[in-house]
């Protein structure tokens, strides 16, 4: 898919559909880092691949990505930054991958329960030298009892052949090996807010 739009890409003359496909080879090697990203997690993320970031700027990414999506299923998407000066020291495809698969899941919930006025809301705040940012939906909920188990592996509650029940599991151990972590929050008929709290970067704390 990449090699096939870098051909295109590199085509002689102008082409109306240009922007469309760099947003094929962008979205490619974004698949093909997460696949290394993932075996290399596998045998245990040495830190080797983390860089010191903006959080406004790995959420913006995020968005960006999403965003197709979310016009076509209809549902809103809100941003809301404490403090845009928020850094991070983390692997910035491993935590696009968790937000991403948030915002995927609580899209899901959001069209299997019809809500008309879908809305999802990432917030990113500081406490203490701890970063949060929380994706809420205003969903329906999950229901009593599952909240304990939403993180075991292979455990889902989407319909049959919809779900691995393995994207929660990763992005717990994912927030685990940044020293961080994932929670979720959810009351039946008042929507689920999953937090990841990572560690603020030193930098951040030094003036």
């Amino acid at each position: 898919i990449l090699g096939c739009a870098e051909l295109l890409l590199d085509a002689e003359g102008e082409r109306e559909d240009e922007k469309e496909i760099q947003v094929i080879a962008a979205q490619a090697r974004r698949a093909g880092d997460i696949v290394k990203q993932l075996l290399a997690f596998s045998r245990r993320d040495t830190g080797e691949n983390w860089e010191t970031v903006s959080i406004e700027d790995v959420v913006q990414e995020v968005k960006e990505l999403v965003a197709p999506s979310l016009r076509v299923a209809g549902v809103s998407l809100q941003v809301s930054l404490q403090n845009e000066l928020l850094q991070g020291k983390l692997n910035r495809v491993q935590i696009q991958q968790i937000l991403v698969n948030l915002v995927t899941n609580a899209t899901q919930a959001i069209l299997e329960n019809r809500i008309s006025d879908g809305l999802i809301r990432i917030t990113v705040r500081r406490v203490s030298d701890t970063l949060e940012i929380a994706v809420a939906d205003n969903g329906l909920g999950l229901l009593p009892g599952v909240e304990g188990q939403i993180f075991d592996p292979f455990f889902t509650t989407k319909e049959k052949g919809r779900g691995t029940g393995l994207g929660l599991s990763i992005a717990l151990e994912i927030a685990h090996a940044h020293e961080g972590d994932l929670a979720c929050h959810s009351r039946p008929g008042q929507g689920c807010t999953f937090t990841l709290t990572l560690p603020v970067f030193e930098s951040d704390t030094e003036e």
